[in-house]
């Protein structure tokens, strides 16, 4: 109980009848392990496929960047006659391979379709969002699971103390 230590003891005590309350215990197993029953209140579990959809988006969106800065350069190659294609192609490898490589890559994705590259970005930008809110959901939710394990410290020693009188009698 370090981290509420600075409430008066009955507001603490109000503070977890009040939590109690608001939360869906279905059994009292339920407080002997919160953690693992926090499942219960993730109502977003596809966080994982936000993460992994927003880094298949930035892959799409850096190939088809590179498509578009030397999509120039290329059509520049492919006019050239045959004898002066070696040469250019010498002089402008990197850019030319890191073309090649970007359009191999975005016909395996695009299927013929044309660069959706402003569809990509608003669909970066719309799974960043969401993700932000998750991430705050998935904080109070953390903190709710925070104060079901000090709830359930407080109970157990207030049971604990409840049981001490009585042995005492009894002996």
């Amino acid at each position: 109980m370090q981290k509420n230590s600075h409430y008066p003891k009955q507001h603490f005590h109000r503070h977890c009848f009040g939590f109690l309350c608001l939360t869906p215990i279905q059994s009292p197993k339920f407080l002997h392990q919160p953690r693992k029953h926090c499942h219960l209140f993730i109502r977003y579990p596809g966080h994982i496929n936000i993460d992994r959809r927003a880094n298949t988006l930035d892959e799409h969106i850096r190939q088809g960047e590179i498509y578009l800065q030397h999509r120039g350069l290329y059509g520049q190659y492919q006019q050239l006659k045959s004898r002066k294609q070696a040469a250019f192609h010498e002089a402008n490898r990197a850019e030319l391979v890191l073309f090649e490589s970007a359009k191999r890559y975005l016909d395996t994705c695009l299927n013929g379709h044309t660069l959706p590259l402003e569809a990509w970005k608003k669909e970066r930008k719309k799974l960043i969002v969401e993700r932000s809110e998750f991430s705050l959901e998935y904080a109070a939710i953390k903190e709710q699971i925070l104060d079901m394990e000090t709830i359930q410290r407080v109970v157990e020693r207030i049971l604990r103390e409840g049981k001490q009188p009585q042995k005492a009698r009894g002996r």
